[in-house]
């Protein structure tokens, strides 16, 4: 089993590194467990990873967002992420298992990725991990914290309160 790829460690994250975990405070971290998967988080990581590339969201996704746009340790990979929302406040494998289970239809997936602003349960983490190893892929989870880490570190959402800037402000 490989061991998890930590936000920092991916090139196109780096400058979140920056700010520490324990910085987020509990408004901070309220807020971002508000954000919109589909009209907030999908496009401000689309912005930070610059890939542009909007895919529907129907029957026939697979990944939220499946991007050749990430690298680590100077290695591209093709990384699929598992977005969850405000409206999954608990990420448990009953909600995510199916999703999670179908990136295996991907051939050449690196990097298997859940993003959830709501708390992550063992058996979700469990299921992803389980599916990275069997296909031979890096993973990595992203918490509420540092997804409040990531959006700070690159202007998505105020560093005050985590509300989303719209239009730059």
């Amino acid at each position: 089993m490989k061991a998890p790829i930590r936000l920092e460690d991916i090139e196109e994250f780096e400058i979140a590194s920056r700010l520490q975990r324990s910085s987020i405070t509990d408004e901070i971290l309220n807020r971002v467990r508000q954000l919109n998967e589909t009209h907030e988080i999908e496009p401000f990581l689309r912005e930070i990873i610059s890939d542009k590339t909007a895919t529907p969201h129907t029957s026939t996704e697979i990944a939220d967002i499946l991007t050749t746009h990430i690298t680590c340790a100077g290695k591209p990979y093709l990384a699929a992420f598992v977005n969850k929302g405000k409206s999954y406040p608990k990420v448990t494998s009953k909600e995510v298992a199916h999703q999670i289970v179908r990136l295996e239809d991907i051939p050449g997936i690196g990097l298997a990725v859940l993003l959830a602003v709501g708390d992550i349960h063992d058996d979700a983490k469990k299921v992803l991990t389980n599916v990275a190893g069997n296909i031979n892929a890096e993973y990595m989870i992203i918490d509420a914290i540092d997804v409040a880490r990531l959006f700070i570190s690159y202007n998505k959402i105020c560093p005050n309160d985590g509300t989303p800037y719209s239009n730059g402000k």
